[in-house]
């Protein structure tokens, strides 16, 4: 759970925004009975590793203060949270656990890809976006696809399925991008 302290501390993404990811990255530490959310920045343009990427378009100090949690209280409700998804819309639930499935078991088109992100269509009920670029960015590609009826553990089992079944080279991929290196 990237909500939860680590070390070394972790840098998680948060207040992110689609399609362009940008957001707020706050560095989560534990330390005794508190957990400490300090030195944010705003980030754009990158994926779970925010500050490692020299990649990133934009990532700057942002002028916001600490937060303190008692870490009891915290990690309990870090945990609820992340288990009931209650707060989560059915589509949301359904791009979460189908990211989770593709995080531990990756489907990539081949050669160095990483998942990117997993998310609903907010025009299209129903659709979903899976992008994957390589590890140095020189191709990106996005797979959109339709969930059937169920609910939202079924859609993205359905979808998931669908994935393992079929080869990566006849995904119903929208948009490819490949750098050309000179």
């Amino acid at each position: 759970m990237p909500l939860l302290p680590a070390r070394p501390p972790r840098r998680v993404v948060r207040y992110a925004q689609s399609p362009d990811p940008c957001g707020l990255a706050p560095q989560i530490t534990g330390r005794d009975d508190v957990v400490i959310w300090s030195d944010f920045h705003d980030v754009c343009g990158v994926g779970a590793d925010p500050l490692g990427r020299r990649e990133a378009r934009d990532r700057t100090p942002a002028a916001l203060r600490g937060l303190a949690f008692d870490a009891r209280q915290y990690t309990a409700e870090v945990r609820r949270a992340s288990t009931a998804r209650e707060w989560e819309c059915d589509a949301g639930q359904t791009a979460l656990l189908l990211r989770g499935w593709l995080c531990a078991d990756p489907l990539a088109p081949g050669g160095d890809w990483e998942l990117g992100f997993t998310e609903p269509d907010r025009d299209q009920a129903g659709r979903y976006r899976v992008t994957c670029w390589t590890g140095d960015l020189s191709a990106v590609t996005t797979v959109w696809l339709t969930a059937g009826p169920g609910t939202p553990r079924q859609q993205a089992q359905a979808m998931f399925g669908y994935l393992l079944a079929t080869p990566a080279a006849r995904w119903p991929a929208t948009r490819h991008a490949h750098q050309t290196r000179r």
